[in-house]
């Protein structure tokens, strides 16, 4: 009974899956009507839509032809829609100022080129010569001064390389340009290059010290006359790497101004920059005033062909130069008549003759603001914070300093002058004031002829020389004086002339009040005179601004040193520059 059960069970059971199976057969056979339904609707809505593609072959020929010229017409309509878009965004901000930051990129590249090329100039014709030099049995150079001299250059030019290199491959991925990471390599040079800026005053000074020696010297000319060095001097290529780290913070300056705040890099090139700030705010500014001012005051010496020890003080300053006619004292014209009486002819061996009637004459008719001026010619002067120099020039842009006479009337016998002129000696005789006066107004007339100065430049060979003519009459053996540079702690400006001066009648209305007198009144010998004439009002006023704030510095610097050093056995710093 139980088994006939189980196979009834089994029976229904089968039964109710038949029926399943019937029920999703015809399910399936509805769909699939309907499926065949909807493709001839949409093959019919596609006949309806495109009723020649069934039968291309048979299509007329002109219509190809329509739907050819159709197609042409669209893709020009395409391509000149994208060549708007294209158009509008070249002339839009984001890409000028994209443009503008390739370009500052492209011209770093350049530059750090030409920084790496004079860093190898450096290292190959001056370094390594000069150790190699350092090394023979009569070296002109010691291994420690060619330390000095170049520190740590090899070694900075070394991480340029790499930079360079670094900078080259982001360029052969041009358009993306990714920078930051390569500042970050600057970042560890800055203690290298601190040590530089530090030791660069110093090297120069080893540089100038080490020119002395004339081995050296012409070792040195024989490598700057090298074609590399493109006429350069060494001084000029240990100069490079002092403004190296302002002009990354300039760049970086120029690359963030066209870098979108969103920008990737702006956070890392931010950082670099305020990294380079701080070192060049630190120390970069001052040393590399001092520096372009060792260099300055260097050149000129260089160029003086007598040289100048005075240049090689490193708290001298330059302060400006220019062309000035450099001048005597003027005649007063009053003086003129009392001068042209009882002349006899000179005694034999006098360097200066009186002129003969006839040209006694020409003088007296000569207008005395022509005499007194132009003969000298122009100078080329100097001024610094503690000296003055005045130089002629010469061929080849070489200088001379000008050689200061001191020219003394000794005597005076009814009319018969005798002037010697430095190592010469001549008896003392007593003069009243007025007749010394005379004297000394008549001998600045004749210095101021063609005729006097040809006569002293063929006997004294005074080819660059400013003869100054002595105020007060005395005896004994004349000094030449350091030619051409005067010491402004002795010297006292006088801008305007006074109409009781001499020089006032003749200067003043002849050229305009342009001129300004400096009187040197040295400790061991006698004051004299030199009046210079500036080309302008605007040049005499700064001329004689920055002649007078030198000479009011230098001696209020003496002034306060004196009373600290009274008072405290602390020496004081130099307290106005």
């Amino acid at each position: 009974m139980q088994k006939y059960i189980h196979l009834v069970q089994i029976l229904e059971t089968e039964k109710i899956a038949a029926n399943q199976l019937r029920t999703q057969l015809e399910d399936q056979d509805t769909e699939i009507e309907r499926l065949k339904a909807e493709i001839v609707v949409l093959n019919k809505a596609k006949e309806r839509m495109f009723p020649f593609q069934s039968n291309q072959e048979e299509e007329d020929p002109d219509i190809k032809k329509i739907k050819k010229v159709q197609s042409f017409m669209r893709g020009w309509l395409c391509r000149r829609k994208w060549k708007i878009i294209v158009q509008d965004y070249i002339c839009s901000p984001h890409a000028e100022s994209m443009r503008k930051r390739n370009q500052i990129v492209f011209n770093m590249v350049e530059a750090e080129t030409e920084y790496v090329h004079q860093l190898s100039i450096l290292v190959n014709c001056f370094l390594r010569p000069l150790r190699m030099a350092a090394s023979s049995k009569k070296p002109p150079i010691s291994h420690d001064d060619v330390s000095s001299i170049f520190l740590n250059s090899e070694t900075i030019m070394f991480l340029h390389e790499i930079f360079h290199q670094g900078l080259k491959a982001r360029i052969a991925n041009w358009p993306t340009l990714v920078l930051a990471d390569l500042f970050d390599i600057l970042l560890p040079m800055l203690n290298i290059y601190q040590e530089f800026v530090r030791n660069h005053q110093y090297s120069l000074q080893v540089l100038a010290n080490c020119k002395q020696n004339r081995d050296f010297d012409k070792l040195l000319k024989q490598y700057e006359y090298n074609a590399g060095c493109e006429g350069r001097m060494l001084e000029t290529f240990l100069t490079y790497p002092m403004f190296q780290i302002p002009r990354y913070i300039i760049t970086l300056h120029e690359l963030l101004a066209h870098t979108p705040h969103e920008h990737v890099e702006r956070k890392s090139l931010e950082f670099a920059k305020s990294k380079l700030e701080e070192l060049s705010n630190r120390m970069m500014h001052d040393e590399v005033s001092d520096t372009e001012n060792i260099r300055k005051n260097l050149a000129i010496e260089r160029m003086i062909v007598e040289g100048c020890d005075i240049l090689l003080d490193t708290s001298q300053t330059f302060v400006r130069q220019g062309s000035l006619p450099a001048f005597s004292a003027f005649v007063q014209p009053s003086h003129l008549p009392a001068l042209f009486h009882d002349f006899s002819p000179p005694r034999s061996g006098s360097l200066i003759q009186l002129p003969s009637s006839s040209e006694r004459g020409m003088l007296s008719k000569v207008r005395l603001g022509s005499l007194s001026l132009r003969k000298e010619g122009e100078r080329q002067c100097f001024l610094f914070t503690k000296h003055f120099l005045i130089c002629t020039r010469t061929s080849g842009g070489k200088l001379h300093l000008l050689k200061l006479f001191k020219i003394k009337m000794m005597r005076l016998l009814f009319g018969r002058i005798e002037v010697d002129v430095c190592c010469r000696t001549a008896m003392e005789t007593p003069f009243s004031h007025h007749t010394s006066h005379m004297i000394s107004s008549w001998m600045l007339l004749l210095a101021k002829t063609k005729w006097i100065v040809s006569t002293l430049k063929a006997q004294l060979d005074l080819q660059n020389s400013l003869i100054i003519m002595t105020e007060n009459i005395c005896s004994g053996i004349i000094r030449l004086k350091q030619g051409g540079t005067l010491s402004l702690i002795e010297c006292t400006l006088i801008e305007e002339l006074d109409a009781s001066d001499e020089d006032y009648n003749a200067a003043g209305q002849g050229f305009s009040h342009l001129e300004f007198k400096i009187v040197v009144e040295p400790p061991d010998g006698q004051s004299f005179c030199v009046v210079l004439l500036a080309p302008s009002r605007q040049e005499k006023a700064a001329w004689t601004s920055d002649i007078s704030q030198c000479i009011d510095n230098i001696r209020c610097n003496g002034l306060m040193t004196s009373v600290f050093e009274e008072n405290s056995k602390v020496s004081v710093p130099h307290m106005i520059k």
